[in-house]
């Protein structure tokens, strides 16, 4: 075997990284450090860092979301890489924690106001349960279809009114399947047809309606559906203009019929959009429907925007009355020498091996004055700096120099 073959063999790669895990040189068991800076949201994923000052404000405004009738907002401010995002999908992810105790909260993430709408529906899926969403749907139709079994209330959606008998006893998506599909024939193009019109007569967006449609229809299968695959199918939005008002109140409509009181919606940088992908006019839209989204469910809904200081002003540049319903605010600061050290240290105690301080010697000693000195004092590119630093010493033989981690902040 050449040497060129050598450095392409899988087999002697692998019993490589066996004999030698990764991190092993700094004493870690694993590289604790998101490599996208972002802290992750999983039952694996490294725990989120709260900094000073964080959870307070977070705790007042929940409080005040569940306790008054009023609507309350929260505005997140910082620049790229500061913790917009892990701050936003660490508060979703309290919010679905609370909502698995019992407690009648739920929440919505939206990466950004231009996100795909199906993005939107996965959000709602997740945080409410595809099963629980499946059995509501369903319970949704058959109790539409039984409360007036007339022709033209059947005909409407596009079914046949089956025998009162059969009718009466209709209770759940099985018994709707041997119903409908087996005994009377009816396709499951039809089938999806006639659950989407009556969900309509709920659900006055049709986007909604089609995704719980489809939700439903995947419920049907046997086998596990990605989302993908759940919402591929789902006729082009083209065939009615969306309107965000109706959106959201389906969004609300469906959180309350399953035991959710109040509703946190999450949308995040909301400066990409203002900046990037809004004109004028969709800028004044995009106000225009939370405005109205407050003045209709505020006591039952809490908003937090994400935004950069620019793109906050931009956004309300004119409208006081709306940049006074977000009356909590965070704002996100660089990092000081100590938050630095103390955000590290974080992360490596969610690793280190048993009696092995390596990694807390480096990472807390000459790392933290080098990546003070040659990188934005914020978490993603510290975090991100230092996911890339556990990877490129795993497999040293020995403990990384202050100079080598030097030369290798500065290579880029």
């Amino acid at each position: 075997m050449t040497m060129q073959e050598r450095l392409f063999d899988l087999k002697r790669i692998y019993e490589q990284i066996k004999k030698r895990p990764p991190s092993r040189s700094l004493g870690l068991l694993r590289n604790p450090f998101p490599p996208t800076g972002i802290a992750g949201t999983g039952e694996e994923a490294t725990p989120f860092y709260p900094r000073q000052g964080y959870i307070k404000v977070l705790s007042e405004f929940v409080r005040s979301s569940l306790q008054g009738s009023d609507f309350c907002g929260l505005v997140v401010m910082g620049e790229y890489g500061s913790g917009k995002t892990s701050l936003l999908r660490h508060f979703a992810k309290e919010v679905a924690s609370a909502q698995a105790r019992g407690i009648p909260v739920g929440a919505v993430y939206v990466a950004n106001p231009g996100t795909s709408f199906a993005d939107v529906l996965q959000s709602m899926t997740r945080s409410i349960g595809q099963t629980v969403l499946a059995k509501y749907a369903w319970a949704h139709v058959i109790n539409w279809l039984k409360v007036s079994p007339t022709d033209d209330r059947f005909s409407a959606v596009g079914l046949p009114v089956p025998p009162k008998d059969q009718l009466a006893t209709l209770s759940d998506a099985h018994e709707f399947w041997a119903l409908f599909h087996e005994q009377l024939d009816i396709s499951r193009e039809d089938i999806a047809g006639a659950v989407t019109s009556v969900m309509q007569q709920t659900l006055p967006d049709l986007g909604f309606a089609e995704g719980l449609s489809a939700i439903m229809l995947g419920d049907r299968s046997s086998a596990s559906k990605t989302w993908s695959q759940l919402t591929k199918t789902l006729p082009p939005y083209s065939t009615k203009k969306p309107v965000p008002t109706e959106r959201m109140a389906s969004l609300m409509t469906v959180f309350k019929s399953n035991g959710v009181e109040h509703l946190f919606l999450l949308i995040d940088e909301v400066e990409d959009v203002v900046f990037y992908r809004m004109t004028k006019k969709l800028r004044d839209d995009f106000t225009a429907t939370l405005r109205a989204s407050i003045g209709e469910h505020g006591g039952n809904l809490s908003i937090a925007l994400a935004s950069n200081l620019p793109g906050w002003h931009l956004l309300v540049r004119g409208d006081a009355s709306l940049e006074d319903r977000f009356k909590f605010r965070i704002e996100l600061t660089e990092l000081t020498s100590e938050e630095i050290h103390r955000l590290i240290g974080y992360y490596i105690k969610q690793a280190k091996a048993p009696a092995s301080d390596v990694a807390t010697r480096i990472f807390q000693g000459p790392v933290i004055d080098l990546l003070f000195k040659f990188r934005r004092r914020m978490p993603r590119p510290i975090l991100t700096a230092c996911h890339s630093l556990v990877e490129n010493f795993w497999n040293l033989d020995h403990e990384p120099s202050p100079k080598e981690i030097e030369q290798f902040l500065t290579s880029d």
